[in-house]
């Protein structure tokens, strides 16, 4: 191959490999108002960096089920495991690249999920 083809695929190589790369959720603040079914699930999952925090909250007008979670690989850590309530505030520092999630799953009836999240250095 000539230099300038073989420069040329190297550099189209290049940008292809560049824009698989994952970029973190923006800085700043996320809101937004989700509907939940009963049985149903509805989840967040921002792209978070390690030592990136998350400051979260929500309030949703019945009482349904929460968890925070990440996976690597198979397994799923909970920082805040699975929770029956209408309300929550937390706080995380992401300790690896990764993405994290905020999941609800509807109960008995219908509901409607008012969240906020910050994501800060």
């Amino acid at each position: 191959m000539r230099p300038a083809l073989l420069m040329a695929a190297l550099a189209a190589t290049m940008v292809t490999a560049c824009a698989a790369v994952p970029k973190a959720t923006r800085f700043g603040d996320h809101k937004g108002i989700l509907e939940v079914n009963a049985g149903e699930v509805n989840e967040i999952c921002p792209q978070l960096f390690a030592g990136q925090r998350i400051i979260f909250d929500f309030e949703a007008s019945q009482t349904l089920l929460f968890n925070f979670h990440y996976h690597r690989g198979e397994a799923v850590t909970y920082p805040v495991t699975e929770q029956s309530m209408a309300r929550y505030e937390g706080t995380f520092t992401a300790p690896e690249d990764n993405l994290y999630c905020l999941m609800w799953t509807g109960r008995t009836e219908a509901s409607r999920i008012r969240y906020n999240y910050r994501i800060t250095d």
